[in-house]
């Protein structure tokens, strides 16, 4: 008899022997794992008092009747501690409420407190976007009579056909630049313009290089420019 053939049959004897080893029995959360994540992704944000209650409840009875324990089934709208408070209530059922209730509260908590996080995230944006807007107005303000003149310089430019008959486009970056580099010198903005003129003479447009102040600068001036020419035609 060969090696392989006597390995072979001592691995089917000892398979044999673990298959009738009786198998270690599953309590009854792990039982009905799946009905418990069920009604945990049903969880949602509620005020509804005694909100986690009924969800413990119904799972509870959801559980009981798969389990063949009727008796143990909750009456409709009967509350948790009423369920609770029976006599001879079985201590895995007793178990079963407490590890409910503390996993659908985890879940409701969570789920309530991400709400919140995004509604503060909401507040914040909006009240930055307003800042924006408020900074936005009053640089015109302080800076009205440069800009006007940047429009009108940009405004004759930019209207200069070429041979094809096309509008000169490409001096608009130029000559927001330059308004830019004013309107910062005298706002007392001071920043190294080497590195940005350096990548905008290759075409290559960085604003993120632009401090922040400078970056709505600009984009003021741009929405500005298309503001004008839509007024003018």
């Amino acid at each position: 008899m060969s090696l392989f053939y006597e390995t072979g049959l001592v691995n089917r004897f000892f398979a044999q022997k673990l298959k009738k080893q009786p198998q270690p029995q599953r309590n009854l959360i792990e039982r009905n794992q799946d009905l418990i994540l069920k009604r945990l992704d049903q969880i949602q944000i509620s005020n509804e008092p005694y909100y986690i209650e009924n969800q413990v409840r119904d799972c509870i009875s959801e559980i009981a009747t798969r389990e063949g324990r009727s008796n143990l089934v909750p009456a409709n709208g009967e509350w948790l501690s009423l369920w609770s408070s029976r006599p001879n209530l079985p201590n895995d059922f007793r178990e079963l409420k407490d590890h409910l209730l503390n996993i659908f509260r985890i879940r409701h908590d969570y789920l309530t407190s991400k709400k919140q996080e995004e509604h503060n995230l909401r507040v914040k944006r909006e009240m930055h976007d307003q800042q924006v807007k408020e900074m936005e107005w009053a640089l015109f303000k302080r800076n009205k009579d440069l800009i006007l003149k940047f429009l009108e310089i940009a405004e004759r430019k930019v209207s200069i056909l070429d041979d094809y008959g096309d509008e000169n486009w490409a001096v608009l970056p130029i000559e927001i630049d330059t308004c830019l580099r004013k309107i910062g010198h005298r706002e007392g903005l001071s920043f190294h313009w080497g590195e940005y003129k350096k990548w905008r003479r290759r075409g290559i447009d960085r604003p993120m290089l632009l401090p922040n102040e400078y970056r709505l600068l600009r984009n003021f001036i741009s929405r500005s420019v298309q503001r004008f020419r839509k007024m003018k035609i």
